[in-house]
């Protein structure tokens, strides 16, 4: 990076005290560069002024009704959200995005909903009008775009968030029961917008971002809207359903733009390569794309390589891949691959991973004997990585142990959570709960700490074996739980696998999932023993995700132990499975008629006049 570029990229904690003195000292306030994009192409344009203009309308009115508390925003990829976010900000309370109901069934939306309200106290909604029905019962004020009007407007001036301010609160994706918020303040994500600015930002190739992913995830709002909010980036903001209805719409969309930075998490790239017409692929220009962020979930060498094969012919050039690693408790990025050469893989030996937890460079030319991981690269800025073991000394290269990082754009702690704060660091530094290690000062991660399954002393990461699996053919990524059970004959631990089956009537009949389970049970103890016993075929929908689309784990071991996921029922679990898909889908098709009714009522409306 040139010192002219070095320059352009200033410390914004230094220059600013929050985001919204982002938008009042905006260089350029009426440059539009975010762009809403509609079924038809951009829906609308603005910039820092019309934000801002709109933002403060909402939080003059939110005065009247809250003061200093947690208010829910519906995480709409829209400029609702947007508005709704900074309003919030503005009106001197706290920002809590949380997932929207399109995308998954109602009745885990309002268990999501009631978890985070639980926690926070919240009681006001901002939302669409059509969640008034799910939250009846919870006590929420709701406010939608209907009845902001009604709302009365405080004569006064907003509040300015300082740097010791709460910017907002970042709950997982997945979170139920007793949940857990992140706390970011204005100071931290100012730090990490920066951090991750130095690793991108190129004045001379220009900064175009192209995002889909939901506002309500750390790295759709810091990655997909934040970054390219702070520095003015050009950014076209599409929708998770979008994306996930047609991944083709995705790719035609960072071709018609020159994207140049693009960000999924590897299953959007192998879905999104699995989906791709071939009209398309004639038809689309990728070589504008110089960095593709691929973070928020466990990295498949196989998908970078196949997803760089498919689209070459497109002008997709290999070193554009950027792996990286990063949470929200770190308000997002960590560490980036740097993409000057293309993304690295490290082939080590299985059984000495399993056996010493070392990760130690294989020879052999059996893929049988090797385990592949992805380097996620340096650490950003100020960034600082330790590698321990659970007596917390400091491992050399190539060890397998605890992650802990310390940054100045790392949280505090947990919004109401002492009883899980106090544990949270270890000597000043975050513990991740993610297992990894080092080469060469890059960082290898082999997964999480609460996933680890230890048979026999052996340490077996269930995602690594949720990978390991999916090399047969009739396994989906992303569609099988792996995870550990007691074992009370050993009084120790054994693997316990539920797979989906493709969504085909043969799998009604009991012996064609029994020939399945006994061609999984082969295959699978090349890696580890996995005896039939240990394996359950489930219909198509069984497996529980969170809203981000990861697997929720420790959800599907407590279904199995209750006995709620037993294939004898696998003919009714199969037709409920596809209704929740069909409910799914008319939710998406539903937005996208009534978005077409509304715009064609807006075009007839200023025809007449």
């Amino acid at each position: 990076m040139t010192k002219v570029i070095s320059e352009r990229i200033m410390n914004f904690e230094e220059k600013f005290e929050s985001l919204i003195e982002v938008l009042i000292q905006s260089p350029q306030p009426n440059k539009e560069f975010l762009h809403f994009m509609g079924p038809k192409g951009i829906a609308n344009s603005l910039g820092h002024d019309e934000i801002l203009k709109l933002s403060k309308d909402k939080a003059l009115r939110l005065m009247t009704i809250s003061n200093k508390e947690p208010i829910l925003i519906e995480g709409e990829n829209t400029l609702e959200f947007l508005t709704n976010f900074f309003a919030v900000m503005m009106s001197g309370n706290i920002p809590v995005p949380v997932t929207t109901n399109l995308w998954i069934n109602d009745e885990r939306y309002v268990e999501i909903i009631k978890s985070i309200k639980a926690t926070t106290k919240a009681n006001i909604l901002l939302g669409n009008s059509s969640l008034q029905e799910l939250i009846r019962d919870m006590d929420l004020l709701l406010v939608s775009k209907e009845n902001w009007k009604d709302l009365k407007k405080r004569e006064k001036e907003v509040y300015i968030p300082n740097a010791d301010d709460i910017a907002f609160i970042q709950f997982s994706s997945g979170s139920t029961g007793n949940p857990k918020g992140v706390v970011l303040k204005h100071k931290q994500v100012l730090a990490n917008l920066r951090q991750i600015t130095n690793e991108i930002h190129d004045e001379e190739r220009g900064n175009n971002v192209i995002t889909w992913l939901p506002v309500h995830h750390d790295m759709g709002l810091i990655g997909g809207i934040l970054t390219p909010f702070i520095n003015q980036y050009d950014v076209y903001i599409m929708t998770p359903y979008e994306f996930a209805v047609n991944p083709n719409k995705w790719l035609k969309t960072i071709s018609q733009y020159r994207g140049n930075i693009i960000v999924a998490p590897n299953s959007g790239y192998h879905m999104a390569m699995k989906r791709v017409r071939q009209k398309v692929l004639d038809s689309i220009d990728l070589s504008s794309v110089r960095i593709a962020l691929c973070g928020a979930e466990p990295i498949n060498y196989k998908t970078l390589e196949n997803f760089y094969e498919t689209f070459k012919v497109a002008g997709l050039k290999k070193e554009a891949f950027v792996p990286c690693y990063g949470m929200a408790e770190n308000t997002l990025a960590i560490s980036f691959h740097r993409n000057r050469r293309p993304f690295k893989v490290d082939i080590i030996s299985k059984k000495e991973m399993l056996e010493n937890q070392r990760a130690s460079t294989s020879g052999s030319k059996d893929e049988r004997d090797n385990l592949y991981f992805v380097s996620c690269g340096k650490p950003l800025a100020d960034i600082e990585v330790k590698i321990v073991d659970d007596r917390g000394n400091e491992l050399p290269e190539r060890s397998i142990g605890n992650i802990l990082i310390k940054s100045p754009s790392t949280t505090e702690g947990y919004y109401q959570r002492e009883d899980i704060n106090k544990d949270l660091f270890q000597d000043g530094m975050l513990r991740t709960g993610d297992l990894g290690y080092m080469v060469g000062g890059e960082l290898y991660i082999t997964g999480r700490k609460k996933d680890l399954i230890i048979v026999n002393g052996l340490n077996i990461n269930a995602e690594e074996l949720e990978s390991y699996a999916t090399t047969i053919k009739e396994v989906r990524a992303g569609r099988l739980a792996a995870f550990a059970r007691k074992d009370g004959t050993t009084d120790s631990e054994k693997v316990h696998i539920v797979i989906e089956t493709r969504k085909s009537l043969k799998y009604f009949k009991t012996a064609e999932r029994l020939k399945l389970r006994n061609k999984i049970s082969k295959e699978i103890s090349s890696f580890i023993p996995v005896k039939e016993d240990q394996i359950t075929i489930v219909a198509p929908g069984t497996i529980q995700k969170t809203t981000s689309g990861k697997v929720q784990r420790a959800k599907m071991r407590d279904l199995y132990e209750r006995g709620q996921i037993e294939e004898q029922n696998f003919p009714m679990a199969y037709f409920i499975g596809r209704f929740r898909e069909m409910q799914i889908k008319s939710k998406i098709i539903g937005v996208s008629v009534l978005s077409n009714i509304q715009q064609s009522i807006n075009i007839n409306s200023r025809k007449a006049k």
